[in-house]
């Protein structure tokens, strides 16, 4: 009877996550919040196949249809503090500002938020460094607040930089769809 009962129970938690993680993404919209797909053409080289993806220009807005609005802007180069973390095998190293606004109707974590970044057709590296780049927020974004904040990395080459920015969850535990700004740094 126990064996029947904990099976019951991992399955149940199992089907919960997988429910939790893998219902539908949110609908984006660029820069108008109409909850309609990004039209690909007027944002992608169209050399380039990405069909599907919500790829951005640099400093452009992505706003899903709850309200939450994403904007990455275009990275420049810059220093390490002499504590940064995250430089080891790179030479190049750019920074980058990314701006959440919450036209949500309920705060917003902005520690869900991750950044993953791709340079020259490899993986760049993250960079931690509060001296230079300062610390990302860790209070909730209030309905209606917008925070900016400035995120580092090491790249292989500064004028081809894919980033890739998740949101996580919404209101209603649904995965925000991941959203790519691209382009060559400043």
């Amino acid at each position: 009877m126990r064996a029947t009962r904990t099976t019951t129970v991992v399955g149940a938690g199992v089907a919960l996550l997988l429910t939790l993680t893998g219902c539908g993404g949110s609908e984006v919209a660029a820069d108008g919040g109409t909850g309609s797909k990004v039209d690909q053409a007027s944002v992608l080289d169209p050399s380039t196949s990405n069909d599907g993806l919500d790829v951005m220009a640099w400093g452009q807005t992505m706003t899903y249809a709850d309200g939450l609005a994403l904007t990455v802007s275009q990275p420049t180069g810059y220093t390490p503090g002499e504590w940064a973390a995250g430089t080891e095998g790179h030479t190049n190293f750019v920074t980058f500002d990314v701006t959440v606004m919450n036209g949500t109707s309920q705060p917003y974590d902005p520690l869900l938020l991750m950044t993953g970044a791709t340079s020259g057709g490899v993986a760049a590296s993250e960079v931690f460094d509060s001296e230079v780049l300062g610390t990302r927020p860790d209070a909730a974004i209030l309905p209606g607040q917008t925070v900016t904040w400035k995120v580092g990395y090491g790249v292989a080459d500064p004028a081809d930089i894919t980033v890739d920015v998740s949101a996580g969850l919404d209101e209603n535990f649904n995965s925000y769809d991941d959203v790519f700004w691209q382009g060559p740094a400043a």
